[in-house]
């Protein structure tokens, strides 16, 4: 986890102008370590992006319901070759799985509602969230912003 610096910050120098200081990271060791585990496949995080990538090898396995906002179509999101995977790496520092590739998620055995979707309108914001409170999700991340 030497790089993966928001799970455990151990101040490490990126450079000579940048070094990151020690212990400013989301805590998430110290969760799993009073928690006795990783996370488990009870708990839901749904993450409301843009696109994804559904076969990344640390999303793939553990895909939930997923939602297509655009077609208001269940089980089934635009792949890949869209253009539009803003939502995988949002995705994968919540869920990345352990399997000695990439990162390590923060809850890396809880399972991933993938939601194609932004944010253009109220109704389409109340839609997409109503859409993950009755189907189970616990966690709600959306990763939004202007460029």
């Amino acid at each position: 986890m030497e790089h993966q610096w928001h799970l455990k910050n151990e101040g490490v120098v990126v450079d000579a102008n940048w070094k990151l200081k020690k212990g400013a990271d989301a805590k998430v060791v110290d969760a799993w370590k009073r928690l006795g585990h990783m996370g488990n496949s009870d708990l839901v995080v749904a993450i409301i992006d843009n696109g994804f990538d559904l076969n990344h090898p640390d999303l793939k396995d553990k895909v939930y319901r997923p939602f297509d906002n655009w077609s208001n179509t269940v089980n089934r999101i635009p792949g890949a070759d869209s253009g539009h995977t803003h939502g995988t790496p949002c995705a994968s520092v919540a869920l990345a799985a352990i399997n000695g590739k990439g990162i390590v998620g923060a809850a890396p055995n809880a399972r991933f509602m993938p939601i194609h979707g932004t944010t253009f309108s109220t109704r389409a914001t109340e839609k997409m969230f109503d859409y993950c409170i009755e189907n189970g999700a616990d966690i709600i991340s959306c990763s939004w912003g202007t460029d």
